[in-house]
C-alpha cells in the first residue's frame, strides 16, 4: 500500500495539488478500495442491506456508509504512513513495474465496478419481470 500511495503522491505533488498531494493520495486509494467494496456489494447482492432507512432515502444510508469508511480509513493511514515518509521514499528502480501495477488496478477496478452494475441492473430486471407474471 505504501507503494501506491508514494506513486500518487509522486502524481499529486506537481500542479495546482502540490500542497494538498499527500491527502488527495490517501483519498485516491481511500476511494479505489471503496469502489472495489460497493462492487462486492452490489455482486453479492449486499448493498439491498444498507437500506435501512426504508425506501424513502436511498442516499443517507450510502453517505453513512462512506463516513464511516473515509474517516478512520483516513486516520488509520495517515498513521502508519507519515507525509514525510513518502517524501524520503526512494523506489527509482522498480517504479516502472508499479506504476503499470497501479494503472492496471485502476482499470479493473473500474471495469468490475460497471460489470456489476451491470449485473445488478439485469437481476433487477429479471425480477421485474418474474413479478409480472
Amino acid at each position: 500500500m505504501k507503494i501506491f500511495l508514494y506513486i500518487l503522491y509522486r502524481y499529486y505533488s506537481t500542479g495546482a495539488t502540490k500542497v494538498v498531494a499527500y491527502e488527495q493520495a490517501i483519498f485516491v486509494l481511500l476511494l479505489l478500495i471503496f469502489v472495489n467494496i460497493i462492487s462486492i456489494l452490489i455482486g453479492s447482492d449486499l448493498l439491498s442491506y444498507l437500506d435501512f432507512l426504508g425506501n424513502n432515502s436511498r442516499s443517507i444510508p450510502y453517505f453513512i456508509l462512506s463516513l464511516g469508511y473515509f474517516i478512520p480509513g483516513f486516520i488509520l493511514i495517515n498513521f502508519f504512513v507519515k507525509k514525510n515518509d513518502l517524501k524520503d521514499y526512494n523506489l527509482r528502480s522498480s517504479l516502472l513495474c508499479y506504476e503499470i501495477l497501479m494503472y492496471c488496478y485502476i482499470f479493473l477496478t473500474f471495469l468490475f465496478f460497471v460489470i456489476a452494475i451491470i449485473n445488478m441492473n439485469q437481476h433487477v430486471i429479471n425480477k421485474d419481470a418474474d413479478l409480472n407474471f
